[in-house]
């Protein structure tokens, strides 16, 4: 099973929409599963590829605006249980969201998370992990876990540290990359991360960095699983 996560790159004001490269990654890259950041609600709305199908509301729940970004999870595996779920915002500008879906795939019972923390500053993320922790340890005995998102932060960070020593407790890892996964070049680390449950075998990873249909910032990020 292949998952990908993108954050797609949201202009705003010249916002454009991003469905026709999102269509041309699901099958350049045969994805299974996407799980996207910076979509807009309304762009996703009109999601149609194939037997593809796009679950999840935008930050301002069903809001048309440009502002309202979601973290959809977009795939043609029957899910089971959809739910957009608030984080805590603290100084900061935007909402921020996770949206979780469920399903079965060979008797495995999945739960996949997917996010777009805070960028302003370390207090908030500090308090939207410390939820999605919570959320987790909630569903981990019942559910494999796969954790995918545009986490803003990279991994020589105190509080992402004790974040992922948290899920290791639970037999929860890090997909380990060192390579960055988007163009600013105080980014030399990945900001943009997939945990999964250690029952889950990783068959390859790789951070997309040289495709032209890339219309983004950030470079998707790939896993391939056996499940």
């Amino acid at each position: 099973m292949i998952i990908c996560s993108f954050n797609t790159k949201n202009a705003f004001f010249k916002h454009k929409n991003k469905n026709d490269m999102l269509y041309k990654i699901i099958d350049k890259y045969k994805v299974d599963i996407l799980c996207v950041q910076e979509t807009i609600y309304k762009d996703l709305k009109e999601f149609e590829y194939k037997n593809f199908k796009s679950y999840g509301l935008g930050r301002l729940k069903k809001s048309n605006s440009v502002f309202n970004e979601t973290n959809n999870i977009i795939t043609n595996i029957k899910l089971e249980d959809i739910s957009t779920n608030r984080l805590p915002s603290y100084l900061t500008t935007f909402k921020r969201i996770f949206t979780v879906a469920t399903f079965t795939k060979n008797n495995k019972k999945i739960c996949i998370i997917n996010t777009h923390l805070d960028f302003l500053n370390n207090i908030s993320r500090k308090m939207q992990l410390k939820k999605i922790q919570k959320y987790i340890k909630s569903k981990y005995k019942r559910y494999e876990i796969i954790l995918t998102g545009d986490f803003n932060t990279s991994t020589n960070e105190k509080y992402f540290i004790n974040f992922i020593d948290e899920l290791k407790k639970i037999n929860i890892e890090l997909v380990k990359n060192n390579l960055p996964t988007i163009l600013m070049k105080k980014h030399k680390l990945p900001i943009d991360h997939i945990f999964i449950s250690n029952s889950l075998i990783m068959k390859s990873f790789n951070v997309i960095n040289n495709d032209e249909i890339i219309d983004s910032d950030h470079y998707p990020i790939i896993i391939d699983l056996d499940i």
